[in-house]
């Protein structure tokens, strides 16, 4: 297999400059480049794609995997944790005439699109922001056994056991305790 590398601030594939078969294609990008900015996630490095591009007359498959760090708080602890993140990605895309129903029938699948034959170039920004968008965890621990923070005086009970008193029941849920399920 022949190995292309493109430069680490482009998204954006040259489609005549592929050769027919199959190429590798390394890509650095960073989170800001991407627009991948949360307010739940970070990115303290760039990511990494390392794509499969395998291209036959004017019909591509790109498949691969984007690899990086994310860095979030432990829901139950509110800690920094690093944690790798590793997204997959596949697409495929053709360049040639098509009719509205084809486009039509096309514009339904995510994996699939169809450019005019005149295109040269086509970015793969969005298909990495969705392919990164779509692995990032609901919830990041710190660890299986974080045990959290003391919800009336906020210890940290992963360093230091707290003296509260457990907290005595809400009488209003009181009557759900007679509730039988069978």
């Amino acid at each position: 297999m022949p190995a292309r590398k493109i430069d680490a601030a482009s998204t954006t594939l040259v489609l005549d400059e592929l050769d027919e078969g199959t190429s590798l294609i390394e890509l650095e990008i960073s989170a800001p480049d991407l627009e991948l900015e949360d307010s739940y996630f970070n990115f303290p490095g760039s990511l990494r794609a390392s794509l499969e591009v395998s291209r036959s007359i004017n019909t591509y498959t790109v498949s691969g995997k984007i690899s990086g760090l994310i860095r979030s708080e432990c829901c139950r602890c509110l800690a920094d944790v690093d944690q790798t993140l590793e997204a997959p990605m596949r697409m495929l895309f053709q360049r040639r005439q098509a009719s509205e129903e084809e486009l039509e029938a096309v514009a339904a699948d995510e994996d699939m699109e169809i450019y005019d034959p005149g295109t040269r170039e086509i970015d793969l920004k969005n298909q990495i922001c969705d392919a990164v968008v779509l692995e990032l965890p609901l919830r990041i621990f710190c660890s299986d056994s974080c045990r959290g923070i003391c919800p009336q005086c906020g210890q940290d009970l992963n360093k230091e056991a707290c003296n509260c008193k457990a907290e005595a029941e809400d009488p209003r849920w009181a009557a759900l305790k007679k509730v039988k399920f069978s």
